[in-house]
C-alpha cells in the first residue's frame, strides 16, 4: 500500500513535474492493481476451497476438485474470470455473516478501499495512458473479490472522498 501512495499521480508533486515521472507512476499503479488482483484472487481461491471443503465434510479427498487441489501451493496460477466469478458466489452462499477473512480486513485497515476508488477516479481522466484500462479493470476485479465480507460491503456504502481535480468527468 505504501508503493501505490508513493507512486499515485497527483500525489506531492507540483507543476515541475516531469511526463517521464507521471508515466511511471502511473505504470507503478498500474501494477500494484494486478498484484492486488492477483493476491486477492489467490486467497479468493484458498478461501472458496476450504469453504467447500467445510461444507461437505464427509466427502473424501477424491472427490470433486477445483483448480486448487492440483496446484502446488508454491506455483504461480492464474484463474479466468469465469472461475473467480463462481468461488465469488461460492462464498457469498457459503461465507458466516460474522466471518473475518484477513487479507480483506487488513486491506480496509490499510486504507486500500478509498485508495483504489480514487485510483479509478484520476485513472478515468488520464486521456491517453496505456494501461488506462488494465488499471480500472484490475482495481474494479479487487473490489468485486473483497465485496464477499460484510464489513467490505458496509465499507463500500460509506462515502468516499477524493483529493483530486479531475479535468474531465470520470462517466461520459
Amino acid at each position: 500500500m505504501n508503493v501505490f501512495r508513493e507512486n499515485e499521480p497527483g500525489s506531492g508533486e507540483g507543476a515541475a513535474a516531469n511526463e517521464d515521472e507521471l508515466v511511471t507512476k502511473k505504470q507503478a499503479v498500474r501494477q500494484v492493481c494486478t498484484a492486488l488482483r492477483r493476491y486477492f484472487e489467490a486467497h479468493l481461491v484458498i478461501e472458496a476451497e476450504n469453504m467447500r471443503r467445510s461444507a461437505l465434510p464427509n466427502s473424501s479427498q477424491s472427490g470433486i476438485r477445483n483448480g486448487l487441489s492440483n496446484t502446488h501451493m508454491y506455483k504461480a496460477t492464474h484463474y479466468t474470470q469465469e472461475t473467480i466469478y463462481q468461488h465469488v458466489e461460492n462464498l457469498l452462499e457459503l461465507m458466516p455473516l460474522r466471518l473475518n477473512w484477513k487479507p480483506v480486513d487488513d486491506f480496509l485497515k490499510l486504507g486500500g478501499l478509498k485508495l483504489l476508488i480514487s485510483a479509478i477516479a484520476k485513472a478515468s481522466s488520464w486521456g491517453q495512458f496505456s494501461g488506462r484500462s488494465e488499471l480500472i479493470k484490475n482495481a474494479l476485479d479487487v473490489l468485486v473479490v473483497c465485496s464477499v465480507t460484510p464489513k467490505f460491503q458496509l465499507a463500500l456504502v460509506e462515502q468516499v472522498t477524493i483529493e483530486a481535480d479531475l479535468k474531465k468527468p470520470p462517466i461520459r
